[in-house]
């Protein structure tokens, strides 16, 4: 049997950023006093999930750096950056967005 490939590993991964978005959304509207347990907690992830997905698009997020294919530090520096990128750009943009 052979192991698994390293693109086999970005399914598990990304699917672990979303779901800490997702807890991020549950722990912010609880703090709120808002439901956790429905679908509005997946629209309040929604834009951070977007922001997340292009930045990681855009930092090399799901290449070779990321599938550790050139090491465990190069894996961290990605994921470092597209989580430095991704989240503080879209709390600027929702500010942005709903400025009264």
């Amino acid at each position: 049997m052979r192991p698994p490939s390293p693109s086999s590993k970005l399914g598990p991964l990304a699917s672990g950023d979303v779901f800490c978005l997702l807890l991020f959304s549950a722990i912010g509207r609880f703090s709120h006093g808002l439901p956790v347990l429905d679908a509005e907690t997946f629209k309040t992830a929604d834009p951070f999930i977007a922001g997340w997905l292009l930045s990681a698009y855009l930092l090399g997020g799901f290449g070779d750096d990321a599938k550790g294919r050139n090491g465990v530090g190069s894996v961290i520096i990605t994921v470092a950056k597209s989580w430095a990128v991704g989240i503080p750009v879209t709390f600027n943009s929702l500010i942005l967005l709903f400025q009264e």
